[in-house]
């Protein structure tokens, strides 16, 4: 079990040797957000945005809050930030495809989740998630491909 509580302990003593360690808030943020504390996580994702405006992880990790707290324009908006910073990472485009997907845009989310695996072909959320738009589209035998994907690149039998 990861101790959060100790790690906001250290955040916050990093944070008084140097206020502009913007890797510390991004920290403490995260640490926050594992706690389910997603108000203090924005705060915290905020300051080292602030502090250093091309930080892709403080915004991706924001838009993980915003979705966190259902607002899917927000964590978006995040997303997209993130993406255009740092277009190498497939994770952001796994989460804004599960945004997308709350809020019924089937296509974009299918969209986000074939870059996710053109990025990283063993990226299995990817193929899981991909796998529930295309049956949500009624492509079911593209779904039950990925789905088949999904469980042969986590052996699951």
């Amino acid at each position: 079990m990861k101790d959060f509580t100790s790690a906001l302990s250290d955040y916050n003593k990093a944070i008084e040797i140097d206020s502009s360690f913007a890797k510390a808030y991004h920290n403490r943020g995260n640490a926050k957000q594992e706690m389910k504390d997603f108000t203090g996580a924005l705060s915290d994702y905020n300051k080292a945005i602030e502090i250093d405006s091309s930080f892709a992880k403080a915004y991706h990790n924001r838009g993980n809050a915003k979705q966190e707290m259902k607002d899917f324009t927000g964590a978006l908006s995040d997303y997209n930030k993130a993406i255009e910073i740092d277009p190498s990472d497939a994770s952001v485009y796994n989460n804004r495809g599960i945004v997308k997907y709350k809020m019924k845009n089937f296509t974009g989310a299918l969209s986000d989740y074939n870059k996710a695996i053109e990025i990283d072909p063993s990226y299995t959320d990817a193929y899981y998630n991909r796998g529930i738009v295309k049956k949500e589209m009624n492509d079911f035998t593209g779904s039950d491909n990925d789905f088949s994907k999904y469980n042969e690149l986590t052996n699951v039998k």
